[in-house]
């Protein structure tokens, strides 16, 4: 019997002790499964929605903000399960915010195209001017006024793309009439 009992691996205590540990590894890793699985993405979903609604309020180009926003979907949509409880909820908000983006967008669009316009109509005015100059005979005048034209063009915001080297072409070729017409004006008085 003596030899039986030095066979024995565990004591009784050792083993309630095992059977703890593996209970609370087993709970730990459960735990850490629901986690990842639904909280952190929660989580994640959150943070994605905020920044979705910091978007909005950027001071930066409507390109790079468009990045960011294909960015956040691009994470949302690897964001995984959440809670169904939440997923709801969540889904709602995250699609306000991308409606609201978009609206964003679109008036941004309208106010750029405003912004061309009256730009447009700004520039065309200075073309005139600069046409009048040429027109006129006080060369001396037209001169100064030439400068304070060339000043406020640089001034003005741009124009539709397709327009702004024809705009330019236009105003320039005036300028350099008004040059040579000058030019013409001293060399008679030499």
């Amino acid at each position: 019997m003596q030899s039986d009992k030095n066979h024995i691996m565990f004591e009784f205590d050792q083993y309630l002790g095992f059977l703890a540990f593996l209970t609370i590894a087993t709970m730990g890793f459960w735990l850490m499964i629901f986690l990842i699985t639904f909280v952190v993405p929660y989580w994640i979903g959150g943070s994605l929605i905020e920044r979705l609604k910091d978007l909005v309020n950027k001071e930066e180009s409507i390109g790079d903000t468009f990045k960011e926003f294909r960015t956040i979907q691009e994470e949302w949509r690897n964001t995984g399960p959440v809670p169904s409880a939440d997923s709801r909820d969540l889904w709602r908000t995250y699609h306000f915010h991308v409606e609201n983006f978009y609206e964003y967008i679109k008036i941004n669009k309208e106010l750029r195209d405003l912004d061309y316009k009256k730009n447009l109509e700004h520039k065309e005015e200075l073309v005139k001017k600069a046409q009048k100059i040429l027109d006129s005979d006080n060369l001396r005048e037209g001169f100064k006024e030439l400068q304070k034209l060339h000043k406020e063009w640089r001034q003005v915001g741009p124009v539709e793309p397709e327009l702004r080297e024809q705009l330019w072409e236009q105003f320039s070729g005036i300028t350099k009439q008004i040059h040579e017409k000058r030019e013409e004006f001293y060399k008679e008085l030499r």
